[in-house]
Order: structure tokens, then sequence, then C-alpha cells
């Protein structure tokens, strides 16, 4: 309203010139023209001062300048037929989306189902791809996504990166213009003190840029039946299998002695407190057989009286 009563004043303003200036109408136009012009440009400004302060279209324009930064972290479960296959087919799954594998483990028991679990890095653009392509391998158990926003984090960590290296610019200046012990000695402190806080600041942002720039993805994948090796042992294999694990029982029951010994060591004052004087009693009753102690008389039997004997 008040935009269209400035607008309605200058074209009054604009019509009186006009009139008062009609004996000279080329010298009227030119004054017109302009404060027309003014006028268009004085809207103009209004709208895009009105487009700028809109905080929706702010937030657009923030976004569509900004690159968000998000950590995916999947996990996929599968039971597989085939786990010779499935690993074959999951390691060349990897390669075909660029990953990176960064651990692998597998175990093999006779009898006892074959598991596996590899980690792997994805970069974000082929993680839907990928996802998709491993549970085909299988029977999914588990298939789970999440994610962390870290866009703040990230570009507050660039931030600070920026004016800690502009504060440790400014004390080293300082510190070539200290004089004295002393302050040389205050402005090395606050170098040092920018200078961790640059390194962790540093740190921190090489951190976020690995999680964002490749998505871990944990993969399980279990065999659904019993695992059987193809070839039984050889009687070689079985003996080396044998004496292997006679070794290892050895070693254990080595072990085992060694920590008894440790066990027992804090326990000997005690021990010897309490058999100490059983080994002296003992030991004086041994001494005083020694020395001939007179042996206990033996009975003499005496015939018995015939008149006894009746």
């Amino acid at each position: 309203m008040r935009t269209c009563s400035c607008r309605m004043a200058i074209t009054f303003l604009l019509l009186g010139n006009a009139v008062g200036c009609s004996g000279d109408k080329k010298s009227s136009d030119a004054p017109t023209r302009q404060y027309a012009a003014l006028v268009d440009e004085s809207e103009d400004a209004r709208a895009r001062h009105k487009e700028a302060a809109d905080p929706a279209q702010v937030r657009a324009g923030v976004e569509k300048a900004v690159e968000r930064k998000i950590i995916y972290t999947a996990t996929l479960r599968l039971q597989v037929v085939d786990f010779t296959r499935a690993e074959e087919e999951l390691l060349q799954l990897i390669d075909e989306h660029k990953g990176l594998l960064e651990m692998s483990k597998v175990e093999a028991r006779p009898g006892v189902s074959r598991s596996g679990q590899w980690r792997v890095r994805i970069p974000p653009e082929n993680l839907t791809a990928f996802r998709k392509a491993v549970v085909k391998l299988g029977e999914p158990e588990e298939n789970r996504l999440d994610s962390q926003e870290v866009t703040e984090e990230f570009y507050d960590v660039i931030e600070q990166i920026k004016s800690k290296e502009a504060e440790l610019e400014t004390y080293r200046n300082l510190y070539k213009q200290a004089k004295g012990v002393p302050e040389v000695s205050i402005v090395q402190k606050e170098l040092d003190r920018v200078q961790q806080e640059l390194n962790r600041a540093k740190g921190r942002h090489k951190v976020l840029q690995n999680l964002t720039s490749l998505t871990k993805v944990d993969i399980w994948l279990r065999e659904r039946g019993a695992y059987s090796p193809e070839e039984s042992p050889d009687f070689g294999t079985r003996a080396g299998r044998t004496f292997s694990d006679s070794l290892g029982a050895l070693a254990g029951f080595g072990r085992a002695l060694a920590l008894f010994a440790i066990a027992i060591v804090p326990w000997l004052p005690i021990v010897l407190v309490l058999v100490f004087p059983l080994v002296v009693s003992w030991r004086r009753s041994r001494r005083a057989k020694a020395r001939g102690a007179p042996p206990s008389p033996v009975p003499v039997l005496e015939p018995l009286d015939p008149s006894e004997r009746k």
C-alpha cells in the first residue's frame, strides 16, 4: 500500500510538471522520463530486496551453493547356497562399483556352515546400485542403511581452519617483532596453542572428508548347509595335525604349570609359617629315636602250674 501511494504521488508530481511546462513540450518530456526511470528502478530494488530477504529463498540458495555432506553406513546379511560362488561374485561387484576392500574374514570348518565378513568402502553415488547387486547373491536376512548429516560440522571445520591459519599468521608476525625474553615466551605459547588447535581441526576435516567420500558397507555371508571339504586329508596330513595338536597341548600344559607357580608365590610365607613348626617337631622326634631310647620290655610267658590246668 505504501509503495502504491509513493507511485501515485510521483505520478501526480509528474503530471503537475507536465502541465506547468506545457509551453515547452520537449523540456517537460525529459524530466518525466527521468522520474519514471527512477520509479521503475526503485520498484525493482524493492522487489530484489524483498526476494533476498525471503528466508525460504535464502535457504534454497544456500542449499544450492553448499554441497551436503552425509555419512552413510550400510549393513547386509545374506544366506547363500554356494558360498564359494557368492564370495567370488561379491569381490567382482566390489571392483565393478569402484569399491575398496578394507577387511575380509572367512571361517570354514568341516561339519559347520561357512561364514564370512567383508568391510567395503563404496563411493556414495554407487551405493544404491551396489546394495541392489549384493542382495541378489542370496536371501537377505538384514538390509540396513543409516545416515548422519555432517554438513554444518564439515563447513564449520573449514572456517575454523581458515580462522586458525589467519590467527597463526598474526602471531608469527608478532613473534618477529617481539623484543626480549618475556615477549618471545608469551607469543611462543600462543603460537603453540593455535598450532595445536589448527592440527585438530585439520584432522577432523580429514576424517569427515574420508567418511563422506566413501561409504562403509559391512557384508555377512552365511552358507545354508554344513561345509564338507572336497577331499579327505591323507595320513601324512592327519599325522602332522596330530603332532601339531600334541605340541599345542604340551605348550598349554607348560603355561598352566607356570601360571600355577606364579599363583603359589604369594602364599609361600603363609605355608612356611604353618609347616615350619611341624617340620621341627618331626625332626626332634627322629633325633630322639636315633639317640637310642630304651626299648620297651618284651613280656615273658611262664609255664602254667599243673594244678591250674585243671
